[in-house]
């Protein structure tokens, strides 16, 4: 399993369109067959940061996220909302016994 936690910083005087793109992006996302979980959170400190906690099955998993449409006109159509570039961590599951 693949999991991911991503924290996007978004100019405030942006939040809501920001949030529209976000919405698309999260039901399109939440269909693809290698998705396991697919959720975003809002700072409670400062309205501008958001955090996806993201699951895949496998690497063959994200990489379709990677190419699907919704993702990569998200990526797109975000870029001038952004306050800062994001800050992508990805791991990878450790087996029960380890």
């Amino acid at each position: 399993m693949i999991t991911i936690n991503a924290t996007v910083f978004v100019k405030e005087s942006a939040v809501q369109e920001y949030l529209k793109l976000a919405k698309q992006l999260i039901d399109g996302t939440r269909t693809e067959g290698g998705n396991l979980r697919y959720d975003m959170y809002q700072s409670v400190e400062q309205a501008g940061t958001f955090m996806f906690v993201e699951q895949y099955v496998d690497q063959a998993g994200l990489d379709a996220h990677h190419e699907a449409v919704h993702f990569t006109t998200f990526l797109k159509d975000v870029d001038p909302l952004l306050n800062g570039e994001m800050d992508v961590k990805v791991f990878r599951e450790l087996p029960k016994d380890a």
